[in-house]
C-alpha cells in the first residue's frame, strides 16, 4: 500500500487568542484538507481513541490517519469504497458503511468486505461496543420502516427491532444496553434480552444519539419545514427513566454528536442554505446547550479523544473547509 504524508494548513475560526500549548482557552480551528492527494468534496466520517491517531474517510473512498497538521493517507481516491459512516473497536480494526449498502472492514492495514448481505434498502449509521457487539441500521427501500444488522461472534445478521419508522442512528454501549433512534422520533432500547419501545415526547425526526451510562443520553435531530427555509432542531435527553426536550424550535437541524462525560456533549448540524456559514456546533456544559461556533461547511459528524481533542467533519464545495478541530492546540501526530 502507498503511504503519502501531506501538511496541513490550519486557521483559527472561533478565538483570535494565539493557539499554545499553555492557552486556557480552547477554541475551533479550521484545518484545510487542501494537499496533493485527492482529497476533495465530503468527508463522512471520524473514529480515534487517542490523540494523533484520529481516522478521517471520504465519500471517494479517501482515508486519513492523523491529528493536528500531519496527516498520513492510507488509502487515497478509488483505492477503497465509497465510504458513508465509520466506527472502530480498536485502532486497526474499523468497520464502514460504504455507499453500496455494504460493511467493509480495516485490518490495521487494508480494507475488504465483510457484510454483503443488504438486499433492499439503505445503511446509515454504524456503532459498537466491541468488534463481536457491532449494529448497522437504516431504511428499508420499499417502506417506511427500519433495517437493522447485527454483528456477533458468528457474523452479521438480520434483526428485528420494534416496528416503527426509518432508523438513523445506533448506539451500542454494551450486549445489554443498545438505543436505537429514527424518524418521528422513534426510540427503542434492547436490554440484552428484549426491545422496547420508547416514548422521545416528539414527532420530529432523530438523527443522531450519544449514550453515557444507563442513567445519561442525548438525542438531536430535526425537520425542515416544508416550503420554507426554516429548520425545527430539538435536543432531547434521557434521565435513566424518560426522554425529555432539552431544546426545541433551534435553527438548527442536527445530524451527529459526541461527548466525554455529563457536561462535555457536542451536537454538529446546519441551516438553511441562504444561511453563510450553514454549519453549526453547540456545546453542553452540564448546564445548558448552546450555539458554540459557526463555521463554513455543514458538518455530518464528530468525534474526540478528549475534551480538547474533537473533530467535526464534514462536506461542501470548498474541501478546505471540510474538517475543524476544538483544542488548546494540535495534538502530535505519531504513525509509528
Amino acid at each position: 500500500m502507498t503511504r503519502l504524508f501531506i501538511a496541513i494548513a490550519t486557521t483559527s475560526i472561533g478565538c483570535t487568542e494565539e493557539k499554545t500549548a499553555n492557552c486556557e482557552t480552547p477554541s475551533w480551528t479550521n484545518v484545510s484538507l487542501n494537499s496533493e492527494s485527492s482529497w476533495y468534496g465530503e468527508v463522512v466520517g471520524a473514529w480515534g481513541n487517542e490523540p494523533g491517531k484520529m481516522h478521517l474517510v471520504g465519500v471517494s473512498g479517501q482515508h486519513l490517519i492523523g491529528g493536528g497538521e500531519d496527516w498520513q493517507v492510507l488509502s487515497d481516491e478509488g483505492s477503497s469504497p465509497e465510504f458513508k459512516s465509520l466506527w472502530g473497536a480498536a485502532e486497526n480494526d474499523l468497520f464502514a458503511i460504504t455507499v453500496e449498502n455494504e460493511i467493509w472492514r480495516f485490518d490495521g492495514s487494508n480494507w475488504n468486505p465483510e457484510f454483503t448481505g443488504v438486499e433492499s434498502g439503505a445503511l446509515l449509521a454504524i456503532h459498537g461496543s466491541s468488534a463481536d457487539n457491532v449494529y448497522a441500521v437504516g431504511r428499508d427501500a420499499s417502506s417506511a420502516s427500519g433495517i437493522a444488522y447485527r454483528r456477533n461472534a458468528s457474523g452479521w445478521e438480520a434483526i428485528s427491532p420494534p416496528a416503527g419508522y426509518a432508523f438513523r442512528s445506533v448506539f451500542s454501549q454494551a450486549q445489554d444496553d443498545v438505543w436505537l433512534v429514527g424518524d418521528n422520533g422513534y426510540t427503542a432500547h434492547y436490554n440484552g434480552t428484549d426491545w422496547t419501545l420508547h416514548d422521545s415526547t416528539t414527532e420530529r425526526d432523530l438523527n443522531t444519539i450519544w449514550v453515557m451510562g444507563s442513567n445519561r443520553a442525548f438525542a438531536a435531530g430535526g425537520d425542515w419545514v416544508p416550503y420554507t427555509d426554516d429548520g425545527q432542531g430539538i435536543i432531547l435527553s434521557f434521565n435513566g427513566s424518560a426522554w425529555s426536550v432539552d431544546k426545541a424550535d433551534t435553527w438548527t437541524v442536527f445530524d451527529a454528536m459526541w461527548g466525554s462525560g455529563d457536561d462535555d456533549v457536542w451536537a454538529v448540524g446546519d441551516v438553511p442554505d441562504e444561511e453563510d456559514p450553514d454549519g453549526r456546533i453547540w456545546h453542553y456544559d452540564g448546564l445548558d446547550w448552546q450555539e458554540h461556533d459557526r463555521i463554513w461547511n455543514a458538518p455530518n459528524a464528530i468525534w474526540g479523544t478528549g475534551p480538547q481533542d474533537v473533530y467535526a467533519v464534514g462536506f461542501g464545495g470548498n474541501a478546505d473547509h471540510n474538517l475543524h478541530h476544538y483544542g488548546c492546540r494540535q495534538p502530535q501526530t505519531n504513525t509509528e
